[in-house]
């Protein structure tokens, strides 16, 4: 499948509302309202944070999104870190996946970058698998902790 590669521009209102449509399919709580306010947010305070997609050239269809920010710590240097991932589920096990995290690694090298990284979820095994597949490779593990809002405590 022929697949046209780009930063979404979020100034466009088409653009924003199709990248919200297929972020939902990765996070089905969120709102526009929220996904528009961390976006624009995000990306005038946030390491450069930026929205890049995968589309059908011939509809114009968003086949695939992921938020990208430039990060920088001394364990990877200069990296980017790539932010929900998501696939359309009519396109997923079609290589739109694969294609647009290769492209993302041909535009990170472009930009001097030698890191890439990305989380998925402890128990979501198709995307280890798929991660994996595509020569991703399991470096660390991370622990989390969220402070309860109603008794202000830590928890796992």
């Amino acid at each position: 499948m022929k697949t046209l590669f780009k930063t979404i521009d979020i100034k466009n209102a088409t653009e924003l509302h199709s990248a919200f449509l297929l972020m939902q399919d990765l996070r089905p709580e969120l709102t526009f309202a929220q996904f528009k306010s961390l976006v624009c947010d995000q990306s005038e305070t946030q390491a450069h944070y930026r929205l890049l997609g995968a589309s059908d050239p011939d509809t114009g269809k968003l086949l695939a999104l992921a938020g990208i920010r430039t990060l920088l710590d001394f364990v990877h240097g200069e990296h980017w870190y790539i932010d929900d991932l998501v696939t359309h589920a009519d396109h997923r096990s079609q290589g739109v996946g694969a294609s647009f995290l290769k492209w993302i690694e041909t535009e990170a090298a472009r930009a001097g970058i030698r890191c890439l990284r990305l989380s998925t979820g402890a128990s979501h095994e198709p995307g280890k698998r798929f991660y994996e597949r595509e020569g991703w490779g399991l470096r660390a593990v991370t622990y989390k902790k969220y402070r309860n809002s109603k008794t202000g405590s830590w928890e796992a």
